[in-house]
């Protein structure tokens, strides 16, 4: 038998890794319920302790997705964020700009 080259290796852990990204991209209800458990921010915001928004942006690909959503008519107040591995990271929070 022989032995692996180191790009043979390299090769099988990006191939490893994008088959999990495939596998763990966050779906739109998954967003909501981050959103609504981090900044109380909801779609049917029935009550005074919670924010409710004007526009949403969800572009979901086979690997990730990207979400923006904004808080006001301006768009000043809004949240932009990128799921995968099941994770949302925050690219941009303005979300305590002026109101």
């Amino acid at each position: 038998m022989r032995k692996m080259k180191l790009w043979e290796y390299i090769v099988i852990a990006i191939t490893v890794l994008i088959v999990l990204m495939g596998n763990t991209v966050p779906s739109d209800e998954e967003y909501h319920k981050w959103l609504e458990a981090q900044y109380k921010i909801k779609k049917n915001c029935d009550s005074i302790r919670c924010i409710n928004y004007s526009s949403e942006g969800i572009t979901t690909t086979p690997f990730f997705m990207i979400a923006e959503t904004n808080t006001s008519k301006r768009s000043k107040r809004s949240i932009k964020v990128l799921g995968v591995y099941k994770t949302f990271f925050v690219l941009e929070n303005n979300l305590n700009g002026e109101s």
